[in-house]
């Protein structure tokens, strides 16, 4: 009995941090209040930081490391489709990267481009030999005058509640997209965070793409490769491992919503 009242009365506190919290955001967009929108952000920036040393992780952990803090910039396209720049969050002084990544070791010498498409057509697909993932993901990036927030449900939950769901539903000739007082609150989000209304509506992407799905590896775990998501198309960016150091070396858009 006494640990139910215990549970009963953390989850309380929980609750009313979180409301308080909220309650922060909703008075600097009731206010139109830069510096108040500012704090509200740095509590999130300040939360977590950057994990300190990858020594305790096993070799594979590294590599996800390793290849996630090379490809991933909201900035630039380079390592996506290879060619033009994004300037879907250039103007953006925060990011909200994702503390969750999979990944994956196929019994397979190679990695191949047309993979993805090979299995889905003649319903084969090598023997998984590790399919794991990484909790508390915290990859150590720097991008110039830019914050980096690691997602945190608390976090997710405030902004989906203070966003809402009003939306103009989707058509074969545009995606959905916010309407009322969530259109006017996504636009002060916008002035330091960018967020994504979903493309099929009812959902938001918070976190800041691309959003690496899972990272695949050969098992000699020597290529590899990052299933993304940019916006409302994705497709995969190939790694290789020379000297024990990890290398770009293609990458291409190939689905889109």
């Amino acid at each position: 009995m006494k640990r139910i009242l215990l549970f009963i009365l953390l989850f309380s506190c929980f609750e009313s941090i979180a409301q308080d919290k909220l309650s922060d955001l909703k008075k600097a967009y009731k206010l139109k209040s830069d510096s108040l929108y500012t704090e509200f952000l740095d509590t999130w920036h300040k939360k977590d930081k950057p994990i300190e040393s990858l020594d305790s992780l096993s070799q594979i952990q590294k590599d996800v490391y390793e290849i996630f803090q090379d490809f991933y910039n909201p900035f630039t396209f380079s390592k996506m489709s290879g060619s033009e720049d994004s300037t879907m969050y250039s103007n953006y002084k925060y990011i909200i990267v994702s503390n969750l990544i999979y990944y994956k070791v196929y019994d397979s010498d190679t990695i191949s481009d047309d993979w993805g498409w090979s299995m889905l057509l003649k319903d084969t697909e090598p023997q998984v030999l590790i399919y794991d993932s990484i909790t508390n993901f915290r990859p150590n990036l720097n991008f110039n005058g830019v914050k980096v927030i690691y997602e945190d449900k608390e976090l997710i939950k405030i902004l989906n509640k203070f966003l809402g769901n009003r939306h103009k539903s989707f058509t074969i000739f545009a995606p959905a997209y916010a309407k009322g007082k969530s259109e006017e609150k996504q636009k002060f989000i916008l002035t330091k965070l960018g967020i994504i209304y979903g493309h099929w509506g009812g959902y938001w992407h918070i976190t800041t793409h691309p959003d690496v799905n899972k990272i695949t590896f050969n098992k000699y775990k020597n290529k590899a490769y990052v299933s993304y998501r940019f916006g409302y198309q994705g497709g995969e960016s190939y790694y290789e491992k020379v000297n024990g150091k990890w290398f770009f070396k293609h990458a291409q858009f190939t689905w889109i919503e």
